[in-house]
């Protein structure tokens, strides 16, 4: 049975504006949390002392208390970069860079064609690495 810690959820928008901070303070320790609309459950493991509770509700509440409303939750945040991400493929003519590879002549325009598709690359493997953080594969 895993030891609760409850607090008054204060500023707490998602566990992921405290987690973190959370596994990082109590390694092997700390196990999860949830939430109410008034409340944060912090579930600590068996065996954890009273100083790990209290190490765990200092934590909380430092996070807590500085949360910046005026700052997106993690969600928006990545929500916001995966459409960002998604903006740009989308904005690609890869018609036109097929031309522009077609027409290579010289090592100028082999950089320049190269460089855009190393951002094409770049910008898919952000948003692979963005859907699979959504689904737990961090």
């Amino acid at each position: 049975m895993a030891i609760e810690v409850r607090l008054q959820r204060g500023n707490l928008r998602e566990p992921e504006e405290v987690e973190p901070a959370l596994r990082a303070a109590l390694p092997g320790k700390y196990a999860g949390m949830s939430t109410t609309p008034s409340e944060a459950i912090l579930y600590l493991i068996d065996g954890s002392t009273g100083d790990d509770t209290q190490l765990a509700h200092d934590t909380y509440t430092q996070v807590v208390n500085a949360i910046d409303p005026k700052v997106p939750p993690p969600s928006e945040q990545k929500r916001l970069k995966r459409l960002t991400h998604l903006q740009t493929i989308q904005t690609l003519d890869f018609a036109d860079i097929k031309a522009q590879i077609d027409g290579i002549s010289n090592i100028s325009q082999a950089k320049t064609t190269l460089t855009r598709l190393a951002r094409v690359v770049w910008e898919m493997l952000a948003l692979m690495d963005l859907n699979q953080s959504d689904m737990g594969d961090e």
